[in-house]
């Protein structure tokens, strides 16, 4: 056992139902322990502490282990009995290295589950406890409920490590990502005990909400810090719960307690999405040179766009703020819903506002391409400004049949990036238009190709191309209806993956990291 400077861990019950509540001016003893691979736990070290009049205790421990000895320390907090009457779970830190840990109901119901699913599966493998931290979120689940998730995090663990296997991701990716994983634990944890110092229910929840809210970006970036895309993390999660979902089919937890936990998958997804684009997005512009007025703009975009999704985070986890009592389904559905819409308006104002080109950026855009195009000569001499802004060039469609609206930034510095001397060439698909046409939908009219010579053709071909399959994307979402299954989104991502592969399949002349830059940049941004 090697010595850390100091942990610091509280517990603290804000509940207007006090029975709930430790009970105050009361002697409690604080246990901690090492976790094996098989669940059990190890006594490390003990301390007391006296419960104050709000039934709150404060405590520390200077001698703690490491990850060296463990991956997962249990804190416990024991009556005159000996019997538990609060745990928490957190990831071991490196040596040298505080850890700050809340204990409340919600980490008391986390800790069952997570200590359930560890012995179930015979390993202490971060991911199932990863996800048991966005499934399990409420301290009203009851302990029966908490420890029978252990089958559906097992599953989804599962089904979120053998989607990223099959899709290239190496053994050494993956570890890599697991050790970071284990720090946006840690730092969940610290949040937690926020949550536990809060003095309201409300602002308690809100605490949580703004954790859950750092845990999802901080995945994305974990993921691309380990060399896995972030569009290949948030689809992971997809394939997570699409598993959590089929083995909820057949558990015995509480018909709410489920849905709670599908309406936190749906829009968590999201949120993943966005987070994984805005990554996409800075890498893609870093990995094409974008100018610096073009970052500022995007990063300031990005910035308003995570504020926004924090703020989201914490209404929608305002639901869990009662730790007496669970949502019923109504609450959990109109809080989703409630979500759903201050996601879309994020997300619209993010394209439509914030990362929008103004009118004049696009003007001076398509003189200095038609001077380009024309500077070429042969079927492109003579090419102005205007001709290019009657063919469409600079402005968006982002839903079927909806109004044009600009370029955002992400798409001008694409554009910036092909010049005449770039060799490029692109060959279309011969299969996404027919597949927007199936759907009903009529594929808009697209510039002018044969007016154009590489790269500015294969430039304009690629983006075509990207637009429709934005399209199908949009289709197929709204006809699976307001709330579609986990199996479902994951499925469209899936086949959004492969159509994007295939693209870039066709693309020549670049480098693999251009190539994925120009995709990214190039499609229009979209919410599934």
């Amino acid at each position: 056992m090697k010595i850390i400077k100091f942990i610091c861990l509280a517990i603290g019950v804000f509940f207007a139902n006090s029975a709930m509540a430790l009970t105050p001016n009361t002697t409690f003893m604080i246990k901690l322990s090492t976790v094996s691979p098989t669940g059990d736990l190890t006594q490390t070290a003990t301390t007391s502490a006296t419960s104050d009049a709000g039934g709150k205790v404060s405590f520390g421990f200077s001698n703690i282990p490491t990850n060296s000895t463990a991956r997962f320390l249990t804190v416990q907090i024991m009556d005159g009995s000996g019997a538990v009457v609060r745990q928490s779970m957190v990831p071991a830190s490196t040596p040298g290295s505080n850890i700050s840990v809340g204990v409340s109901e919600v980490t008391d119901r986390q800790a069952k589950a997570m200590l359930k699913a560890i012995a179930d599966a015979g390993s202490d493998s971060p991911t199932p406890v990863m996800l048991l931290m966005t499934m399990v979120r409420s301290g009203a689940i009851s302990d029966a409920d908490a420890q029978s998730f252990s089958p559906l995090a097992r599953s989804a663990a599962g089904a979120f490590e053998t989607f990223m296997t099959d899709n290239g991701v190496t053994a050494a990716q993956m570890a890599t990502f697991k050790t970071n994983m284990l720090s946006a634990m840690r730092d969940v944890a610290a949040k937690y005990k926020e949550s536990v110092d809060a003095a309201t229910p409300v602002l308690a929840a809100g605490k949580r909400g703004e954790a859950m809210a750092a845990f999802m970006d901080t995945l994305v970036k974990n993921a691309a810090d380990a060399g896995i895309s972030p569009n290949m993390m948030q689809i992971a999660f997809d394939e997570a719960g699409k598993a959590a979902e089929s083995a909820a089919a057949t558990s015995t937890i509480n018909p709410d307690v489920i849905t709670a936990m599908k309406a936190s998958f749906r829009v968590g997804a999201q949120q993943r999405q966005l987070e994984a684009q805005m990554k996409g997005y800075s890498d893609a512009m870093m990995a094409i040179g974008a100018s610096v007025s073009h970052m500022q703009q995007f990063t300031a975009a990005d910035a308003t766009m995570g504020a926004s999704m924090t703020n989201a985070q914490v209404n929608f986890e305002q639901m869990f703020a009662d730790q007496s009592a669970f949502p019923d389904a109504a609450t959990i559905s109109s809080t989703e819903s409630t979500m759903l819409a201050a996601m879309q308006t994020l997300f619209d104002n993010f394209v439509s506002t914030d990362a929008a080109t103004s009118s004049n950026d696009i003007a001076d855009m398509l003189g200095t391409m038609a001077t380009q195009m024309s500077g070429m000569g042969g079927m492109m001499s003579g090419m102005s400004a205007i001709t290019l802004a009657n063919m469409g060039i600079g402005k968006m469609m982002t839903t079927p049949g909806g109004a044009l609206q600009n370029w955002t930034v992400m798409m001008v510095s694409a554009n910036d990036f092909v010049t005449p001397g770039l060799q490029m060439t692109y060959t279309p698909s011969t299969t996404l238009s027919g597949q927007l046409t199936a759907l009903g939908v009529t594929p808009p009219t697209p510039p002018t190709f044969s007016q154009f010579a590489d790269p500015y053709k294969s430039m304009l071909e690629l983006q075509y191309d990207l637009l429709l399959l934005k399209l199908i994307n949009v289709e197929k979402l709204t006809q699976l209806g307001s709330a579609p299954t986990q199996a479902q989104l994951a499925q469209l991502k899936e086949d959004d993956l492969a159509m994007k592969a295939a693209i870039a399949q066709n693309i020549v002349g670049l480098t693999d990291a251009q190539k994925d830059a120009m995709i990214v940049l190039l499609a229009e941004p979209e919410m599934m």
